[in-house]
């Protein structure tokens, strides 16, 4: 089904916009997806955390002076990108249009200073 004109209309007056300096980050892995967003202006990219290998979980694997035991990059997991968006493009698109928000399984970060729409 396509919409109509006048649907079309209230979805675009009813969209709030936000800022987002460089780095900031927009939607974190874990948080629930509330908001379709779409890129007015500027670049985002988007990550997926991937969780350490089974040999380093719960292990402390780096020494601080004091002889305590520090968390590491290793049991943090690292960072993977995925995609990089920019100007047009959408984000949240089917998480936000179910009934029960579900949690981002991906990280967005402004690129550059940029300026999203969002519909709540």
């Amino acid at each position: 089904k396509h919409w109509q004109i006048d649907q079309i209309v209230k979805v675009a007056y009813a969209m709030k916009k936000k800022q987002f300096d460089k780095g900031s980050t927009i939607i974190q892995q874990g948080d629930r997806l509330e908001y379709l967003w779409i890129i007015r202006e500027g670049a985002v990219r988007v990550s997926h955390r991937v969780p350490p290998p089974n040999d380093f979980r719960g292990r402390d694997v780096l020494f601080s002076s004091s002889g305590k035991f520090n968390l590491g990059k290793e049991q943090q997991g690292i960072s993977v990108e995925i995609a990089n968006l920019g100007t047009n493009d959408v984000i949240g698109l089917i998480e936000s249009l179910e009934p029960t928000a579900r949690k981002s399984t991906r990280e967005v970060v402004a690129s550059c200073n940029t300026e999203m729409f969002f519909l709540p």
